[in-house]
């Protein structure tokens, strides 16, 4: 069962899409203060892809990238994006191709190769003019930070941050995370077409996330449990299937040796008997290669540890924010 649900964190997942909607932005902008809120921007990537980012705090303020996971989206992040905690900071949450509001290529061809997500990465970057700033990437969106590190080095960042890491750490997990790819079960349904098929899908996957179980959602809120349902919704059922047949499986790659040559501050963040990528065996592994690695264990449960445990994860965070050059 274990090597079942495994695999899920490969193209990391869930929460799907869409900008939160208009009611639960509503209510965490009570919290954002003197928040400096922008509308969504877009850069332009290496093959023309247009890539949506929402910037929230003011524009001075260290700079982070947050990267979601598979057939999620920048929504995901709204506990950060409101967060008091973060508010001096300038958070830029990107949605990658295929999701959110990023362009939506139906060439299969644009989903083929991780080099892509690197490049996303690297526009958001470069066309933003971020100075180095910090990326925080969950489940995938860790991948597409390795992927970004392998091509782009460490030069133009002050540091990562690994969330519910996909961050193969040698060759062995890589082996297993591609071989469990092709045979999970919980993947064909999100990629199927037939509507009540997929929404099923969908549902279990959200549940899976938040309570290790497809049948119960856990400590969600019905609120946040359909908030969830709908972001996912918003990514459409052919950018999942790419992804799976594309960077979904290329991206499990064995990182050791990244990770060993890692210079900037790294911070590791998972909870205790995540139901999707074991973090108890990962986060070790992980540390073990690296440097002076942060790392952060929360209460046991759940695969969106951001988004179940918020004021642990936030504070965290800024006070490992707090100590990057920037």
């Amino acid at each position: 069962m274990v090597q079942k649900i495994f695999v899920l964190l490969i193209l990391s997942a869930v929460v799907g899409q869409a900008q939160v909607s208009e009611d639960a932005l509503a209510s965490s902008g009570s919290n954002q203060g003197s928040f400096e809120a922008h509308p969504t921007d877009f850069v332009t990537s290496s093959d023309g892809t247009l890539i949506a980012v929402q910037q929230s705090g003011p524009s001075q303020g260290k700079p982070i990238v947050l990267i979601h996971g598979w057939s999620a989206n920048s929504a995901i992040w709204v506990q950060q994006q409101s967060s008091p905690l973060l508010r001096q900071d300038h958070i830029v949450a990107m949605d990658l191709r295929g999701h959110g509001y990023s362009g939506k290529p139906s060439d299969p061809n644009a989903y083929a190769s991780p080099s892509l997500l690197a490049d996303d990465v690297n526009a958001v970057i470069q066309q933003l003019h971020l100075h180095r700033p910090a990326l925080i990437g969950w489940s995938l969106g860790a991948g597409v930070v390795m992927e970004y590190l392998q091509k782009y080095g460490q030069s133009f960042i002050s540091g990562i941050d690994i969330v519910d890491s996909l961050a193969c750490p040698n060759a062995a997990i890589a082996q297993l995370a591609s071989s469990e790819l092709k045979s999970d079960p919980f993947l064909p349904p999100l990629a199927s077409n037939d509507a009540p098929t997929n929404f099923a899908g969908i549902v279990a996957y959200v549940n899976l996330f938040a309570s290790g179980s497809p049948t119960s959602s856990g400590p969600l809120t019905q609120g946040e449990e359909l908030m969830l349902q709908d972001i996912m919704l918003t990514t459409p059922v052919f950018v999942r299937q790419n992804y799976i047949n594309g960077v979904g499986s290329a991206i499990t790659a064995d990182f050791g040796a990244l990770l060993a040559s890692l210079t900037v501050p790294v911070m590791l963040q998972g909870a205790h008997d995540d139901p999707i990528f074991p973090q108890d065996v990962l986060i070790p592994a992980e540390a073990a290669l690296i440097k002076n690695a942060t790392v952060k264990f929360y209460q046991t449960g759940g695969h969106i540890t951001f988004f179940l445990f918020p004021e642990p994860f936030n504070r965290d965070l800024a006070e490992w924010l707090a100590k990057l050059r920037f």
